[in-house]
C-alpha cells in the first residue's frame, strides 16, 4: 500500500500478487488495487481478480471501479451495469455519473443526449466540483450548443477559485490535472471566439489572479479514478 501510495505501481503490483486474496481482502485494499492496475493500464487483471465476488460487493466505490475496469477492458456493458449499481448503492456519489456518460460518449453509437443527461444529475449532485463542470462545459461543446456553454462558462469564471484550487491539489496526479479553465481555453480556441480568448489570455498573464496557477495535461472525457 505504502508503494501505491509513492506512486511505485509496479511494485505494488508485485506485492499485490503475492499476497491479496480478493474473497477475505478489505474492501479499501481492494480498491487500491483495483486502481493500482489500472494505473498500469492493465483492467483486465481487476476483472479476473473481482468478477467471482463483485456481485456480493456492497462498497460503491469497489462497484463502481470495477465498472470503469470493465469498460476500459472491452467489455461495456458489464461495465455500465456495475456503475448504474454503484449508483444505486451511492446515489449521491456525482463521479460515478461522469464514468457513465463516458460510457455513452465513447460507445460505439455515441449517445451525446444521454451523457448529458448523466453529467446534468451530476451537476445537480456537486455544482461546484471542477472535475464535474468541466465535464458540463466540454459535452455541451461537443454537441454544439455553444450557447449554453458561453452561459455555463461565463459562471465558471466568476466563480470563487480557491476551493476548486483546494479540490484540484488533493485530488490531481501530475500530468493528469484537468479543471474548468483548461476546458474553457480550448473551447473558446476550438470556436474562434476572439473575446473570449482574449479574456482567457489576460487571465493568464495576471499574476495576482491564483486561477493562472492551474496546469496540466486534458484527457478527454477524464474523471480521476480515486473515487
Amino acid at each position: 500500500m505504502i508503494n501505491f501510495l509513492q506512486g511505485n505501481n509496479e511494485v505494488a503490483s508485485e506485492q499485490f500478487e503475492q499476497v491479496l486474496d480478493p474473497e477475505t481482502a478489505p474492501s479499501r485494499t481492494l480498491q487500491i488495487y483495483a486502481m493500482n492496475e489500472m494505473r498500469l493500464n492493465q483492467p483486465e487483471r481487476v476483472l479476473d481478480a473481482l468478477r467471482d465476488t463483485i456481485s456480493d460487493a456492497t462498497d460503491p466505490n469497489l462497484v463502481g471501479l470495477y465498472g470503469v475496469a470493465a469498460i476500459s477492458a472491452g467489455e461495456p456493458d458489464e461495465g455500465l451495469k456495475s456503475l448504474r449499481r454503484a449508483v444505486e448503492l451511492d446515489p449521491e456519489k456525482a463521479r460515478f455519473r461522469l464514468l457513465q456518460a463516458r460510457y455513452f460518449n465513447t460507445k460505439a453509437d455515441p449517445e451525446p443526449e444521454q451523457a448529458l443527461e448523466e453529467i446534468e444529475a451530476a451537476a445537480a449532485i456537486s455544482p461546484g466540483d471542477p472535475f464535474v463542470q468541466a465535464a458540463l462545459l466540454e459535452q455541451l461543446g461537443l454537441m454544439n450548443r455553444l450557447d449554453e456553454a458561453d452561459k455555463r462558462a461565463d459562471a465558471m469564471l466568476r466563480q470563487d477559485v480557491a476551493p476548486v484550487l483546494s479540490q484540484i491539489e488533493r485530488e490531481a496526479r501530475p500530468g493528469e490535472t484537468i479543471t474548468p479553465f483548461m476546458v474553457l481555453a480550448e473551447y473558446y480556441a476550438r470556436n474562434g471566439d476572439d473575446k473570449a480568448t482574449d479574456r482567457m489570455l489576460a487571465l493568464a498573464n495576471d499574476e495576482t489572479d491564483p486561477r493562472r496557477t492551474l496546469h496540466g495535461t486534458r484527457q478527454q472525457h477524464q474523471c480521476p479514478l480515486d473515487l
